[in-house]
């Protein structure tokens, strides 16, 4: 056996057993890189199609899951958001896994999701006088038009451009000046702090036949696993600070008679937090 190999099959026996303690794994996966159309830039609603890039970055973390996953022990169930991009993501992985032998629950089918035309969305038009100059047809993405067209920086000193939108949504959020109908921050927590629960209660309710252990899943987007990466590592806000697209952020849950621990595992550093399942808190626990 070569060194590599060598290398590689010590860390994936080291990788089993230091997850054999969990009752249930969850890896977070952001989708692929994405590509939008006019009518999805201009109305805010961006569900996206993968582009080749993306389609080999979906096809390359399912082999990398797969060899993860142990076959003989584990049942896996994948969720997806109901975006094209994570639907997309999410049914190349399943193919992968499928044809690599692993026993799967649950899958996502994937499939488009239509969205309104140009001539149906509400335009607004900006102080340019060219009258076809017009903005993102959503308060959110108007917000960030008119800040970049008014140099605002953020506060790190950065121009705000659409690809710093987490870094303005928090500091806008921060201020309370987020455009009406945007969700804040503390409600998307909000909704990241339930799947954390969801996925806690199967793991102390839900026992797979043979006593496999359940493993899930989980396609999304780099804003769901914010949240958790922040009171991980202190990282995810930031530009290039959250998952790249198509990388995985690893949560091994173990339960507890008076509440649970979270694993939390990105880029091979990992921390641990604790959760209360009654007031579904989180906290960070100090090494």
């Amino acid at each position: 056996m070569s060194e590599s190999l060598k290398n590689y099959e010590g860390k994936r026996i080291e990788h089993e057993k230091s997850s054999s303690r969990y009752d249930l794994i969850a890896d977070f996966v952001r989708h692929g890189k994405p590509k939008y159309t006019e009518a999805e830039e201009v109305s805010g609603q961006l569900e996206g199609v993968l582009t080749e890039e993306g389609v080999e970055q979906a096809n390359r973390i399912g082999h990398e899951l797969a060899d993860k996953i142990d076959v003989d022990n584990e049942r896996v169930v994948i969720w997806a958001s109901g975006k094209n991009r994570a639907k997309q993501t999410s049914k190349i992985i399943y193919d992968v896994l499928k044809d690599s032998g692993v026993a799967l629950l649950t899958s996502s089918s994937g499939g488009d999701r239509g969205v309104r035309t140009r001539e149906s969305l509400r335009d607004i038009k900006t102080e340019a006088t060219d009258p076809s100059d017009y903005t993102k047809g959503s308060p959110f993405w108007d917000a960030i038009y008119y800040a970049n067209k008014a140099g605002e920086k953020l506060s790190s000193g950065e121009d705000v451009g659409f690809d710093r939108w987490l870094e303005f949504w928090v500091e806008k959020d921060s201020e309370g000046e987020l455009p009406q109908k945007t969700e804040s921050p503390e409600e998307l927590k909000w909704r990241s702090v339930r799947v954390l629960t969801y996925l806690e209660r199967i793991a102390r309710k839900i026992k797979p036949e043979d006593g496999k252990r359940l493993r899930f899943i989980v396609v999304g987007h780099e804003e769901g696993v914010r949240d958790l990466l922040e009171e991980s590592f202190g990282v995810g806000t930031k530009k290039g600070t959250g998952p790249a697209y198509a990388e995985v952020v690893e949560v091994g849950v173990s339960t507890e008679n008076s509440g649970s621990r979270f694993d939390v595992t990105f880029r091979d550093e990992k921390k641990e937090l604790a959760f209360d399942p009654k007031s579904r808190k989180i906290e960070r626990i100090e090494e």
